[in-house]
């Protein structure tokens, strides 16, 4: 007669359920975390959206928004009369600034509802990495 090595499905269910309270533990404190992170970094926030509009300025009025997307990193929209980058604050501050130089870019590049590859073009590409590295040369010059 062999033993079963499969758990009692009570403690299965008990871990299941003990797991996803851990994971909404944890995401409640990074969201914790993340909030008082960018509530200390908003003014240096501000600072490096002036720089980019000084160092890169684009065609139309920027705005830019932190806000606490989900489901994206950021994106950036064109209402015709000025730009609207929104940036998520659940991310980190290293993360935020690379996903600043992706949307800055497909405003340099400018936005017309292509397709992703369109989107993500040659000239895309030397928008972003001309934003990444003023972005880094902000950071450079303004050292925490």
């Amino acid at each position: 007669m062999s033993k079963s090595t499969k758990a009692a499905p009570s403690q299965t269910a008990s871990n299941k359920k003990r797991d996803k309270q851990h994971e909404a533990q944890l995401r409640a404190e990074l969201r914790a975390n993340n909030v008082r992170h960018w509530r200390e970094s908003r003014a240096r926030w501000q600072q490096l959206i002036q720089y980019l509009k000084d160092e890169l300025p684009l065609p139309l009025p920027v705005h830019v928004r932190l806000v606490p997307l989900v489901h994206h990193f950021g994106y950036a929209e064109k209402d015709g009369k000025s730009f609207l980058i929104r940036i998520s604050t659940y991310q980190e501050w290293g993360q935020a600034l690379y996903t600043l130089a992706e949307e800055w870019a497909h405003c340099m590049r400018g936005m017309g509802g292509r397709s992703y590859d369109e989107d993500h073009d040659a000239l895309w590409g030397l928008a972003f990495s001309t934003a990444l590295r003023t972005i880094m040369k902000f950071q450079e010059e303004n050292p925490r």
